[in-house]
């Protein structure tokens, strides 16, 4: 395939914290290695894979590089409790990605540069296709087959599914609770986890076609923003999460301006953000204390707190919502005919009827 070179890129906190982390870990030389093959990576993808997933679904919100991005610093973020700032990194600071190897910060990174390239061929089943674009571009960077493959796992878990019975499937116990790279023991399972939760996080305006959407601009093909797809770009440009390790929370606000709305129809767009907000919160509290379950390194998260503001023209009006979901419970003893929730194979009468049943057939034989 023909390669573009051309890209425009902001080396993210993520990359600068591993280049410590490989310097003060690794030789001189294997370091130097690793993040040659990540910036040869990174340069093949951005404007030949990331920044063309827009052509093939147009109505996606971002998934291209800016997305990668967010993703990449959500991690990082996910895992520091006090970031530093980007202009103090230190190589005196060897408290980068604690609980991770060096290699696992690597592989980290490298699942979430590639996580969406799937999307090139189709929204559809993205996730499983990582494997084709190694296929397609990376042989002339010597990626091993091993990272290829631990890679492609990791990735491939950031997405749920449900199975024919439309019951969700536990992707990330699909994943390795560990694999191999480079002779070195990899979490894929607890990585895994740390880039889907992080993958939720990467929701804000950089992910909307604002202007697009607000002036009903088309495509280069001619077609506009599918009506099914504009409330989830009004959405993005809302939204605004904030992550809190220290505080053992995530905060996700949602900033509504009723000037930027249709004067005739606010109500129904108001009503359409905050239902959206409402799904959306409550997907992006399960997903944190799912990916808490899979990775320790996430259970400082204890709490998704949101808050809604609402503006006119700027003007912040008295009206806002607050709620923290979190991770409490209060034990108290069952009373009257109480049962397991959502658990039918705990019910006394029906364990009682299997014992009956055996003994009465094992009878019956005799």
């Amino acid at each position: 395939m023909a390669i573009n070179n051309q890209l425009s890129w902001d080396e993210t906190s993520f990359e600068k914290a591993l280049k410590i982390r490989l310097g003060l870990d690794l030789s001189e030389i294997e370091a130097s290695r690793l993040m040659r093959l990540w910036e040869n990576a990174r340069d093949f993808l951005i404007p030949n894979i990331l920044e063309e997933i827009k052509a093939t679904e147009p109505d996606l919100s971002d998934h291209g590089p800016r997305h990668v991005a967010n993703v990449l610093n959500n991690a990082y973020h996910l895992l520091h409790a006090q970031p530093s700032q980007t202009s103090k990194l230190s190589s005196n600071d060897n408290g980068y990605f604690d609980g991770l190897t060096s290699y696992e910060a690597y592989v980290l990174g490298f699942s979430i540069m590639y996580h969406d390239v799937g999307n090139i061929f189709s929204r559809k089943k993205h996730n499983q296709r990582i494997q084709e674009i190694f296929s397609e571009g990376f042989t002339q960077y010597q990626l091993d087959k091993d990272l290829r493959q631990v890679v492609s796992d990791i990735g491939g878990a950031h997405t749920g599914g449900q199975n024919a019975n439309n019951q969700a499937i536990d992707t990330l116990c699909a994943v390795d609770v560990r694999g191999l790279w480079m002779n070195q023991q990899i979490h894929m399972q607890q990585l895994a986890a740390i880039l889907r939760f992080a993958d939720e996080l990467a929701e804000g305006p950089q992910r909307a076609s604002i202007l697009r959407l607000r002036n009903d601009l088309p495509f280069k093909d001619g077609a506009a923003i599918a009506e099914t797809s504009k409330i989830f770009h009004k959405y993005a440009e809302c939204i605004s999460p904030q992550i809190d390790r220290s505080g053992q929370r995530v905060m996700v606000r949602l900033n509504i301006d009723l000037a930027e709305l249709d004067p005739k129809s606010q109500h129904e767009e108001v009503t359409a953000l905050l239902e959206t907000f409402w799904r959306r919160i409550h997907v992006l509290n399960l997903e944190r204390r799912y990916a808490c379950f899979y990775s320790p390194l996430l259970e400082p998260f204890k709490a998704t707190n949101i808050q809604v503001r609402f503006y006119n023209r700027g003007r912040l009006i008295p009206v806002t919502r607050h709620h923290v979901f979190n991770d409490l419970v209060i034990p108290q003893k069952p009373t009257g005919d109480w049962k397991f929730d959502n658990c039918p194979e705990l019910d006394s009468s029906k364990i009682w009827s299997e014992v009956i049943g055996f003994l009465e057939a094992e009878n019956g034989t005799e």
